[in-house]
């Protein structure tokens, strides 16, 4: 079983503007301060946490979005609703040789 993946995906032409990385991993964790309920919390890889308005803001304001296997998972720690448009479900496989 392959641990979930959670990605902060930004647009190509904010890529090239800025010369950052397309897709940023997320991490999903109940053992941090701010979680509340088991819900968990959304970082960044310096320990951020990524929260709904936050996430909102990026989608709006240069189109952001998140890609993740467990879309659900990712909405309740951002404190939003099943079907938040900009989170969007990707499967991603890898094959083992």
């Amino acid at each position: 079983m392959t641990a979930p993946r959670h990605y902060l995906v930004l647009p190509a032409d904010w890529v090239r503007r800025y010369d950052v990385p397309e897709r940023e991993p997320l991490t999903w964790t109940a053992d941090h301060s701010s979680s509340s309920y088991g819900h968990g919390v959304m970082l960044d890889e310096d320990g951020h946490v990524l929260d709904g308005q936050t996430f909102r803001n990026l989608r709006d304001g240069i189109g952001c979005w998140i890609e993740t296997d467990q879309p659900e998972k990712v909405c309740a720690a951002l404190g939003l609703p099943q079907g938040e448009p900009g989170i969007r479900r990707s499967i991603e496989t890898s094959t083992v040789v």
